[in-house]
């Protein structure tokens, strides 16, 4: 138990915004997957918050945006 707390402390983050019918999102990932889906006016004590660097491009991220946006549009 005491590696994986190790490593997930250590683990890097990163987020990206879209805009969806439900408002802004802030989607963020790990490299080894989704870690969230924020609302824009989520609420701080509901989440932990990640510390997390923009990059818009993230293979994870873009991803997970290309699927959402398939879902809102009924696909």
């Amino acid at each position: 138990m005491e590696n994986t707390i190790k490593k997930t402390k250590n683990m890097q983050y990163y987020f990206k915004t879209m805009l969806s019918p439900v408002g802004e999102l802030r989607l963020v990932a790990s490299d080894k997957g989704v870690a969230g889906i924020l609302w824009e006016k989520d609420d701080p004590k509901r989440v932990r918050p990640l510390p997390a660097s923009e990059d818009k491009n993230h293979p994870m991220l873009m991803e997970t945006e290309r699927q959402l946006r398939q879902y809102f549009a009924g696909s």
